[in-house]
């Protein structure tokens, strides 16, 4: 006889990161900013919130999941194209961004990119970057958001 399936409950998206969030939260930063100084990684960790805060905040409207960071859940508020699998063994970069993170999400961080939503390297400038305001630049990364928003 077959193993029935047990159906999980959809996870608390509202709710805090859970541990396979934060391990991703992890591997998307460390290939972001790779062994670079700890405010890159605050950053960093502060713009992927600061992307699920408007994502909830679309959704909390009555709108669909919103275009560019999903239902707010935490994998979809990560930067696309960034997502890398989770390494064998971890490195110190690794741990140092996972602390970085830890610390964003329990408030002990302020917010260094001032509500900024995206990112992009200072040596490249994309085309979706004119219609953004830049917050900061912190290690190899401008920071923007988007023009009108309240975050």
């Amino acid at each position: 006889m077959p193993t029935p399936i047990r159906h999980l409950p959809p996870p608390d998206v509202a709710g805090p990161p859970g541990h396979d969030d934060i391990l991703f939260m992890t591997c998307v930063v460390v290939s972001l900013a790779g062994n670079g100084p700890e405010d890159s990684y605050v950053a960093l960790a502060q713009m992927i919130r600061n992307r699920r805060d408007h994502a909830l905040a679309h959704v909390s409207k009555g709108n669909p999941a919103h275009p560019l960071f999903g239902d707010g859940s935490w994998q979809l508020s990560c930067p696309p194209g960034h997502a890398v699998g989770v390494p064998s063994q971890l490195t110190r970069a690794h741990f140092r961004a996972m602390a970085s993170i830890c610390r964003v999400f329990a408030g002990e961080e302020k917010d260094l990119v001032d509500g900024a939503t995206a990112c992009h390297l200072h040596s490249e400038t994309p085309s979706w970057s004119a219609q953004m305001i830049p917050t900061a630049l912190i290690g190899d990364h401008f920071f923007c958001r988007e023009q009108g928003s309240g975050i």
